[in-house]
């Protein structure tokens, strides 16, 4: 049979080919399975020190939120919730419940503000324009996704930078407490899978016409993913290590996947970048000249601990969802575990800079590939 089939070794990731039969295919060179495992092994430790360094937030932000029993649960239940059923719209409902858990919890509490003085409402451009930039974000969305919708990302050049816009966009918008959280929803976004026929034999087989020599099935990247999984890990790891917010990924993501698309590399990433950045942006300007009056809402006072408390589960169960996701990546996996151990007490306990922490595992990766870490 005309099939696809992988020959998976154990000195090189799985490679594409065609067969006519159901013989397997030697690898790749020696000279660049070489090339190909320093690379693995560099990425592997960037990736643990990117994970180690969302532990390191997590455990903060739990520490300055869940302050009480209701707000301990409600992490709890946001976290173990998120990570069993990642999906774009669970996470803002598992805030809007936090807060309405709150609102009636703390219902006969005195939420009003100490000082009466109140000069935020001074700050910003006037309401209507306010309504108005609330009203183009709104309208941006409905826009893109209803023509995302009724497009296939292989339509063309123009098509793909659609799409990357409008994944970025509506994550931007329906994310609330922080770049950590969007990190699993952006993860499914980018990285695609295909459903693999595996042998009895271990042979991968891509369209399979006849079921029965199937002994189970894998999920192995697609050649049409945006970027592979270990180039979202790799970026992870750099990111942290820079200045400014961790929405920056969303740059490196948009230069990769146009670079894979044969896409225009500024396009990649003005649309990623401004995908993820613009709806914060919009809503932060037209919010702000209600804020004065809304701040000072009992409704909203009393919702808050719970909103963030919700929110800081997200960022638990991102750290368990990369967590199991670099591990099942690695070439080494017991030894990226432990680069992420040393990065996470390096991070969290010494209070060494980000930087050098993720230098130090991206060292302590290639050392691990070095010697042979399995």
């Amino acid at each position: 049979t005309d099939a696809t089939t992988f020959d998976r070794r154990d000195d090189v990731r799985p490679t594409r080919r065609r067969s006519t039969d159901s013989t397997r295919i030697p690898s790749v060179p020696r000279s660049n399975v070489v090339v190909v495992r320093w690379l693995q092994g560099l990425t592997a430790g960037l990736a643990a020190a990117g994970v180690a360094l969302i532990l390191s937030a997590a455990i903060g932000l739990a520490r300055g939120q869940c302050k009480d029993e209701v707000t301990r649960l409600l992490c709890l239940m946001s976290a173990t919730v998120a990570f069993y059923y990642t999906s774009n719209f669970i996470f803002p409902l598992l805030i809007v419940v936090g807060g309405l858990t709150t609102l009636y919890t703390k219902r006969n509490d005195d939420v009003a503000l100490k000082d009466t003085t109140e000069k935020i409402h001074k700050l910003g451009v006037p309401k209507l324009f306010g309504a108005i930039l609330i009203l183009t974000w709104i309208t941006i969305w409905v826009v893109v996704a209803s023509i995302k919708n009724t497009t296939e990302y292989s339509d063309g050049r123009s098509t793909k930078v659609l799409h990357w816009f409008e994944a970025f966009y509506r994550t931007g918008s329906i994310i609330f407490g922080g770049g950590q959280v969007v990190l699993p929803l952006l993860l499914d976004d980018v990285v695609q899978y295909d459903r693999v026929c595996t042998t009895s034999g271990g042979t991968l087989v891509y369209d399979v016409t006849d079921a029965s020599v199937c002994d189970s099935y894998t999920s192995v990247e697609s050649e049409d993913s945006w970027i592979t999984a270990d180039q979202f890990f790799a970026g992870l790891g750099v990111v942290q290590a820079m200045p400014g917010p961790l929405f920056n990924l969303s740059a490196y993501i948009g230069a990769v996947a146009a670079r894979r698309a044969h896409v225009n590399v500024l396009a990649g990433i003005f649309a990623a970048w401004f995908g993820l950045f613009g709806p914060g942006v919009l809503l932060i300007y037209g919010v702000l000249p209600f804020w004065g009056g809304f701040r000072k809402q009992p409704v909203y006072r009393r919702m808050l601990p719970g909103l963030n408390s919700s929110a800081v589960g997200l960022v638990v169960a991102a750290v368990f969802t990369m967590g199991f996701k670099i591990r099942e990546i690695s070439p080494f996996p017991n030894a990226s575990v432990c680069i992420a151990f040393l990065a996470f007490y390096a991070t969290h306990f010494m209070k060494k800079d980000a930087p050098l922490v993720v230098l130090a595992s991206g060292v302590l990766g290639i050392i691990a590939w070095a010697t042979g870490c399995s």
